[in-house]
């Protein structure tokens, strides 16, 4: 819209709701859409569809009140994810929409052309009665823990050493502080035997951090939006390699994620945001075939080879510019 104040650009989540778009975008004579699909579900090589409807079937004239012009460039979210990823986090998603519409090289700026989620200010207004649903405590650090996966070999088993490590930190460092920990959850229906939400109640059922420095909270949230509402006021969010995570990285939490060694599920894509800290053996000490067989037969040992000290790091890191922000007490001396 910048570039082309003559342009209409119109967002649309769902195919139901692009149908709808081209529909309205048709009614005027000799319009031309170009739909720019995205979508990551539509995997494949890319293409291009070149319709011309509302056309005369003896003439192939275009004819009537909607008639359009209708250009499709289909399937290119794994030519944009994967084929710029080595471009680095700043200039990825830049360079491939230069590249796309044949822009000049820098005129846009990567910083700006990153994954963003906004939310309403009705739907932030609805994070006091979710944060009272789920029993937050206000006064505490809030961080959002994502640890289900439908890919188990990307389910980290040692998260609870990872919660522990930054709980001691945060006795030792801001001692007073206290830490939630919210563990959202997906539908089950969806999931494998050993991360749906009562095994993640069980496994965290006992943890209390550090002289009771912490709670792990684990509740299911009712619709994405929901949880976007509360990753949006999250300090820091903890999460496997899965789209909730991705969902953090979007709204601009710092995300901190264990990924897969190698390139089979690699950090340099699927980091998707500035916002992820991304953790891995690099280099890999695995060869392809290790990684395909832990991903087809659902082992994890590969990725619990990652040290939770690695992760707690990270998360401190954040907890670091969290303090200085909030202005957390220090520890007394003397």
């Amino acid at each position: 819209q910048r570039l082309w104040p003559a342009i209409h650009v119109t967002a649309a989540a769902t195919d139901q709701a692009l149908d709808a778009a081209v529909m309205d975008l048709g009614q005027v004579r000799g319009e031309r859409v170009l739909v720019v699909d995205l979508h990551g579900a539509h995997d494949g090589p890319p293409r291009v569809l070149v319709e011309a409807a509302g056309t005369d079937e003896t003439s192939g004239a275009t004819a009537g009140p909607k008639a359009r012009h209708l250009t499709t460039l289909a399937h290119l979210a794994r030519v944009g994810l994967r084929g710029y990823a080595q471009r680095g986090p700043q200039r990825r998603y830049a360079d491939f929409i230069e590249d796309l519409f044949g822009l000049p090289p820098g005129m846009l700026e990567g910083n700006q052309a990153q994954p963003r989620i906004g939310l309403s200010a009705a739907a932030r207004a609805r994070y006091p009665r979710l944060a009272r649903a789920l029993r937050l405590d206000r006064a505490a650090i809030q961080v959002v823990c994502c640890f289900q996966s439908v890919v188990i070999a990307k389910c980290y088993q040692r998260w609870d050493e990872v919660l522990l490590i930054v709980c001691e930190q945060l006795a030792r460092r801001w001692p007073g502080q206290r830490m939630d920990f919210l563990i959202a959850c997906g539908p089950d229906a969806d999931l494998p035997a050993g991360v749906r939400q009562a095994d993640l109640a069980a496994d965290f059922a006992s943890f209390t951090g550090v002289d009771g420095n912490a709670r792990v909270l684990v509740a299911a949230t009712a619709a994405l939006r929901d949880l976007a509402v509360v990753l949006s006021r999250a300090s820091l969010a903890l999460a496997n390699d899965t789209g909730p995570g991705h969902l953090a990285g979007a709204l601009g939490i710092p995300t901190v994620t264990p990924y897969l060694p190698g390139n089979l599920y690699a950090r340099q894509v699927w980091a998707s945001t500035l916002c992820h800290r991304g953790v891995t053996l690099d280099p890999s000490p695995y060869r392809f075939e290790q990684l395909r067989e832990a991903v087809l037969w659902d082992h994890t040992d590969i990725i619990d080879s990652i040290p939770p000290d690695w992760l707690a790091a990270e998360a401190l890191g954040v907890l670091e510019g969290v303090a200085l922000r909030e202005g957390f007490e220090p520890p007394p001396t003397g």
